[in-house]
């Protein structure tokens, strides 16, 4: 179920003309599962796979700002060492090949 917040936030994006891209790390509802790309490169960098889709999104614009959402402080602390992680030249392409569509 889409909340009414993501919603507005889309029709907001959508008379600015800019379409919102809303993707989950395993494809529009599949559960996560430990064989993603995002997994496999974080097993490999040794942090959270959402480090990973954190420092990936930064990747893709000098203007891209990721606002993950945090219900506990571990997660906010997490998530803000991404903008520390160095992805390889090859592991963005790598992940954005592993999305679905």
């Amino acid at each position: 179920m889409v909340s009414c917040r993501a919603t507005h936030l889309r029709a907001e994006a959508g008379s600015l003309g800019v379409t919102p891209q809303v993707r989950s790390l395993d494809g529009p509802s599949g559960p996560t599962s430990v064989g993603t790309a995002f997994h496999r490169i974080a097993a490999e960098h040794g942090v959270s796979p959402q480090q990973i889709a954190l420092a990936w999104l930064l990747t893709r614009s000098p203007a891209m700002i990721p606002v993950p959402g945090a219900s506990r402080p571990a997660s906010l602390h997490d998530s803000a060492q991404a903008a520390e992680l160095t992805l390889s030249s090859a592991e963005p392409a790598q992940l954005d090949d592993a999305l679905p569509g």
